[in-house]
């Protein structure tokens, strides 16, 4: 990568929901001296204190003469003045006294993994699901035939079940099988979507 003049931009945004039983590497972080030397990290409060509407982030250069090269990028000058002043003091409050607040959302979250892997393990047990290390997002590995024609199979969800997921093919070719759902929501509510999903996946009709 330094040998073509390359950099990395490493997302770290969901980082601080990571759950316990992971560890959070960072990128730039990694041994030798190349990674720390090349890497710009992207980090915010955003998704961890759920505070994204106020607009904030942070990014942390590699060193010094970076920042003249993000200050001249056509990612900054496409889009600019996106930090807003509440942003910024929320992310403060957010770092500094939002610990335990964390604590209890990934607390909360863990549990919401462990309904989905319960779930998909004795009510569907034809759909693929490894439980993520951190945040909020689930991929589930539909069965084939499902979607097939012109709709993906988070659309043939959405339409069948009304359950709003994200097409894994919007993320590459191999995860066309694959839909992304979010789970950051209450237990019951999380508990009906699922069940809608296994009964559109079962064969039945949601009404």
């Amino acid at each position: 990568m330094r040998r073509h003049g390359g950099m990395v931009i490493s997302d770290e945004v969901h980082a601080p929901l990571a759950y316990p039983s992971a560890t959070h590497l960072p990128f730039a972080s990694l041994p030798g001296e190349s990674a720390s030397s090349i890497t710009f990290t992207i980090t915010s409060a955003s998704k961890a204190w759920n505070i994204s509407g106020i607009k904030c982030a942070e990014m942390i250069p590699p060193h010094r003469n970076a920042v003249a090269a993000w200050d001249t990028s056509e990612m900054l000058r496409s889009t600019p003045n996106l930090t807003s002043t509440l942003g910024a003091v929320a992310a403060m409050a957010a770092y500094l006294d939002g610990a335990e607040w964390l604590d209890s959302v990934i607390d909360y979250q863990a549990g919401n993994r462990d309904v989905v892997s319960l779930f998909t393990r004795t009510e569907l047990p034809v759909v693929g699901y490894v439980e993520p290390e951190a945040s909020y997002l689930s991929w589930l590995e539909l069965p084939e035939w499902l979607g097939q024609g012109n709709a993906g199979p988070a659309e043939f969800i959405s339409r069948a079940a009304r359950v709003s997921a994200m097409e894994g093919a919007d993320f590459g070719p191999v995860s066309k099988d694959f839909v992304r759902l979010g789970f950051a929501t209450s237990w019951p509510v999380l508990l009906q979507v699922l069940d809608r999903i296994a009964e559109t996946i079962k064969g039945g009709s949601v009404k």
